[in-house]
């Protein structure tokens, strides 16, 4: 083979690479922004979740779903409790939670907790909890905190959703 054909054998072999469709292995980027996705649609839209707050700084039991969101945003609340609300040291606000599995199978865990006014009508921020193949009767403490900067007692902390799914 002669200097010629070899450069058009590899000028034909870039122009081949170059037609070929999004590479396969993409395929992992685009499954991890999809999930993104729904987590992100999923905690926007459970934001008006209308669960009674939790004073800040106190213990709260786990939250009562309303006739509206039963099976939809609380699909297990007796699996997440509150056990603290209050500061973090860097100032923003923080909700210390125990999630535990009552399931009979591994589970991950999705939950948002919205930190808001006492009287609930602002936001302050929101922070989410996620944990993954929490193994039957197994507890895991999380915290969920925001980037707000915010002042103790100045908001309330309440668990606007609590979403269980078995782990694969």
């Amino acid at each position: 083979m002669s200097k010629e054909e070899r450069a058009q054998a590899r000028a034909d072999k870039a122009a081949r690479k170059a037609a070929r469709p999004w590479p396969l292995r993409h395929w992992m980027l685009t499954g991890i922004g999809v999930i993104v996705i729904i987590v992100i649609i999923a905690a926007v839209s459970s934001s008006g979740s209308k669960n009674t707050p939790t004073a800040a700084g106190t213990v709260s039991s786990s939250p009562t779903p309303s006739s509206e969101t039963a099976g939809k945003v609380f699909q297990h609340p007796e699996d997440v409790k509150i056990t603290s609300c209050g500061v973090d040291d860097a100032g923003f606000a923080d909700a210390k939670l125990t999630i535990t599995n009552h399931s009979a199978k591994a589970s991950d865990y999705v939950v948002t907790v919205a930190f808001e006014s006492p009287d609930g009508s602002k936001q302050v921020g929101t922070g989410t909890a996620l944990v993954n193949s929490l193994q039957p009767g197994q507890s895991s403490d999380q915290d969920a905190n925001s980037l707000t900067s915010a002042t103790a007692g100045s908001f309330v902390c309440k668990i606007s959703s609590a979403q269980r799914n078995a782990s694969y």
